[in-house]
């Protein structure tokens, strides 16, 4: 799973696009999801990291990083299945 190398993210959460000039703005479990796929995690380890870091159960987890996933396609940001 990849995202765009070309998106700057803050650490508060916000997310500029210099391709379209639009800023987005992420809750905190967005920008912990946003963190991991830059570093290249895949989705079982996101869902584990998601898993260890809130507490929620399994399904849980999967539907909110697919949910998140799905956002970001649709907003057009590049993400992508790949490996490490």
């Amino acid at each position: 799973m990849k995202v765009s190398e070309n998106l700057y993210f803050s650490e508060k959460g916000f997310l500029f696009d210099p391709a379209t000039g639009l800023t987005y703005s992420l809750n905190k479990t967005g920008a912990f999801i946003f963190q991991r796929l830059r570093q290249g995690l895949d989705a079982s380890e996101i869902t584990e990291a998601l898993i260890n870091k809130y507490g929620i159960d399994p399904k849980m987890a999967r539907d909110d990083l697919r949910d998140f996933i799905q956002q970001l396609n649709d907003f057009g940001l590049g993400v992508a299945e790949g490996k490490k």
